[in-house]
């Protein structure tokens, strides 16, 4: 697309108003030849206010479709209205919470929510979020989660999608480049240097980094016995190889489910994609093959859980 044509869309953009289709489309058109719009924005957010602007991935699904990731934030909520039925103090633990999208949100329903996020970047965000919306109950840890204490080096985003930064190497494949070295924590000791109870919903989204995220909460999911969304990276130089060996890591009787968003040939289903990215829907499905490449939330259900927490949509979504 020249560049022309390019700067039209961009002048059309400006003139687009509040017809949201319009604007859709100018966008996508936009961001695929790397002009995104850099424009600042301000939304309601389930009772709350989001700022954001458009040159984040993050922040423009919460201008366009309400929320980025819509289905797997109404199963945190669902799920956690559940188990509070049960811990009426129940924690939330938001392990990559970048620029804390999941973790606002969340702070509506749980106690206390456990942010932990070591990219300055993202948590300066994360940090205005918290003050526009006078929220108390969220508590970040400007570090990263391991099996050890340890610094390592940090592969930043270097595009609009700030959510895939990662400690993995491999993740420059994506496009990252080296930012420098960051702090990371044995989970486990930071949990029982506070000591935190009630732990009972956890997120996990480290683009790579998850099992070595898994292996520093060990003593705390033993303990606590929490669910766990963790988003699987397949094919990397430390993920998880099988169904076998992410089982291993848990303690007894776990349920490994994940989302059915897949068509039968394992391809990812845009269609139904796309509608639940409007709608919100979400539907669990046992996790019956492992792949070798690519990404897919995997939920982590204690057996004793089991009959309480949501396999699809409530109907109040």
């Amino acid at each position: 697309m020249n560049s022309a044509f390019l700067n039209f869309l961009a002048f059309l953009w400006t003139t687009a108003g509040n017809n949201q289709t319009w604007r859709k489309f100018l966008y996508r058109q936009l961001r695929r030849n790397g002009k995104t719009p850099d424009y600042a924005f301000s939304k309601d957010f389930y009772g709350l206010k989001y700022k954001g602007n458009l040159n984040n991935n993050i922040d423009a699904n919460v201008f366009f479709y309400g929320a980025f990731e819509k289905p797997l934030l109404f199963f945190l909520r669902d799920t956690l209205n559940a188990l509070i039925t049960e811990t009426p103090k129940a924690i939330f633990m938001d392990i990559g919470a970048n620029v804390g999208h999941h973790s606002i949100f969340l702070s509506k329903f749980a106690s206390q929510v456990l942010a932990f996020e070591p990219y300055p970047k993202v948590n300066m965000q994360f940090k205005q979020q918290i003050a526009h919306n006078n929220i108390s109950n969220i508590q970040i840890f400007e570090t990263g989660l391991s099996d050890r204490r340890e610094t390592l080096n940090y592969y930043a985003p270097t595009g609009n999608n700030e959510g895939i930064g990662s400690f993995d190497e491999s993740s420059i494949g994506k496009g990252n480049t080296s930012y420098g070295k960051l702090e990371l924590q044995e989970g486990d000791q930071v949990i029982e240097s506070d000591s935190w109870k009630n732990i009972k919903l956890i997120k996990i989204d480290v683009e790579g980094f998850e099992k070595k995220v898994i292996k520093g909460l060990s003593r705390t999911i033993e303990e606590e016995r929490p669910v766990i969304v963790c988003e699987i990276t397949y094919g990397q130089q430390l993920s998880f190889v099988s169904i076998e060996e992410l089982s291993s890591y848990l303690p007894q009787n776990y349920e490994i489910l994940t989302f059915n968003t897949r068509k039968l040939d394992g391809s990812k289903d845009k269609r139904k994609g796309s509608l639940a990215k409007r709608s919100g829907f979400y539907e669990l499905i046992s996790l019956t093959q492992w792949r070798s490449s690519g990404q897919d939330d995997i939920v982590m259900i204690p057996n004793e859980k089991s009959t309480i927490i949501p396999r699809q949509t409530e109907e109040h979504s």
